[in-house]
């Protein structure tokens, strides 16, 4: 039997490289494969959201879709400087979509779709120092004072502030606040964490009268 040779032209059939394939990847098909793989982190929704509102703060800057053969350190450094002197962002804000995109280009050097290290050299920004201070046990007291709890509002406020002393909650976490949060029974509120996995996090309180 006549043995049969197939014979195969670069960039065909199982001749094809594996750099080719990844030569042909735009910038948002990385992305989206870079999503996949963040989903199954299982991330509360809206810090996935909140990777794609800041993956298009890039793409605005970017203007058109590039491809990973393309992508330098200079576009980012670029996105930096657009950021801080054309927008006029606060260095903190500049953080955070910088945090969020360096997360994303550290995935798609890491899983072989560009060449280059990038995220090594897009690092955060300086930023000032948080000098704000807290509430000493006396300023709690004048402004616990203050408030007239005889009425709804002021009563209101008065839970309002001892639930964020009891517990250290967050105040967005406190606003999301449904009733089935809250067990006075048990003596506990049930968070839902936005910053880690969804599962509930038991924070203990002590009912005042």
């Amino acid at each position: 039997m006549q043995k049969v040779i197939r014979k195969y032209k670069r960039g065909q059939g199982y001749g094809k490289s594996t750099k080719k394939v990844l030569d042909e990847l735009t910038l948002n098909e990385m992305f989206e494969k870079f999503m996949t793989f963040k989903k199954t982190e299982a991330l509360a929704p809206r810090t996935i959201s909140e990777y794609y509102i800041h993956f298009d703060y890039l793409k605005d800057f970017l203007g058109d879709d590039m491809t990973s053969e393309n992508i330098t350190l200079e576009d980012f450094r670029g996105y930096i400087g657009y950021m801080l002197h054309d927008k006029e962002l606060k260095p903190m804000t500049v953080n955070i979509r910088i945090r969020k995109m360096r997360a994303f280009i550290r995935f798609c050097f890491t899983e072989g779709y560009i060449d280059t290290p990038i995220h090594k050299n897009f690092k955060p920004v300086k930023a000032p120092e948080d000098t704000l201070e807290s509430f000493t046990p006396a300023d709690v007291k004048k402004l616990l004072n203050v408030i007239d709890d005889e009425l709804y509002t002021g009563f209101s406020d008065k839970v309002i502030i001892f639930v964020l002393l009891d517990t250290l909650v967050r105040i967005s976490e406190l606003v999301a606040f449904k009733r089935s949060n809250v067990d006075l029974k048990g003596g506990f509120i049930q968070l839902e964490l936005t910053s880690l996995p969804p599962f509930p996090a038991l924070v203990g309180f002590v009912p005042r009268a």
